[in-house]
């Protein structure tokens, strides 16, 4: 198999760093843990939710439905918290 031209990950074979180029992105600023406060409250609330007898209640596609739509909510205010 060697040289029929395949590459293995983790083979150790890395570009030359003057080929890398410079991201046109400037970097954000670092995020402090206040940034999240509403993501982790956000997610408090759905374990508090899931935890609770009317979870426990909920068809198995109901409970999916929820947290899908909770879970969003979540990662959109991760986001948020982030940038």
């Amino acid at each position: 198999m060697a040289g029929d031209g395949l590459f293995f990950l983790g083979s150790g074979v890395r570009p030359h760093p003057a080929v890398w180029k410079k991201s046109p992105v400037e970097p954000y600023d670092t995020c402090a843990a206040a940034d999240f406060e509403a993501a982790g409250k956000s997610f408090e609330a759905l374990v508090a939710e899931l935890e609770g007898e009317a979870a426990a209640a909920l068809p198995h596609d109901r409970l999916e439905e929820l947290i899908d739509t909770q879970g969003r909510e979540i990662l959109r205010l991760l986001l948020q918290g982030h940038l």
